[in-house]
């Protein structure tokens, strides 16, 4: 069975087009390291996915050369930093 990691972005492509939805970045840590990655496949996977203003979600299939830009979105109930985060000094 193969195991899913998905993440929500927003695509927008050459043309203007806008995409948000989620991507399955697999085995990959980091979804900048799944986008690093070379893959034999000229496609990118987007799922539960809505386009502009459309509330209709969908699967879509976009090319990686019409990609402009991605952004990962952060979903309501989960910010992109879960807890506080202390910064200590060295002791001296």
């Amino acid at each position: 069975m193969r195991e899913i990691n998905a993440h929500r972005v927003t695509i927008t492509l050459r043309d203007g087009s806008v995409f948000r939805g989620s991507i399955n970045i697999g085995s990959s840590r980091r979804l900048s390291d799944f986008f690093r990655k070379s893959d034999n496949s000229p496609f990118i996977v987007i799922f539960d996915t809505t386009v502009g203003q459309n509330k209709e979600k969908g699967v879509y299939f976009l090319n990686w050369n019409h990609i402009l830009w991605v952004e990962p979105n952060e979903v309501d109930d989960q910010p992109s930093f879960p807890g506080s985060i202390t910064l200590e000094s060295e002791p001296s």
